[in-house]
């Protein structure tokens, strides 16, 4: 019984590292954004326009993309454990009887 909280706790320990790691590249992200957008301010024709514009697109795709895996992989680990501790407390009910 102790392993099965010993495996939650280490699934919730590994989940936090990889939202924080998902933070981190976001703010990337963030960063490379807004320093795309400052070079829109700079008027160097309308290639250097063209292109800071492609690449706010695909930033802006990259990030949409990592939100919704987050939001998939944040939907499957509270679902998997909240299975996982609601079978651990029907099997202590069981094994109490």
């Amino acid at each position: 019984m102790a392993e099965v909280d010993a495996n939650l706790r280490a699934i919730e320990k590994g989940y936090a590292k990889f939202r924080e790691k998902h933070e981190e590249l976001v703010a990337k992200l963030d960063q490379l954004e807004n320093a795309t957008k400052d070079l829109e301010n700079i008027n160097l024709g309308a290639f250097s326009i063209q292109f800071s514009d492609l690449l706010l697109d695909t930033i802006g795709k990259h990030k949409s993309l990592l939100l919704n895996a987050r939001d998939g992989i944040d939907v499957s680990i509270l679902s998997y454990t909240d299975e996982v501790s609601s079978l651990y407390r029907k099997m202590m009910k069981m094994v109490k009887v």
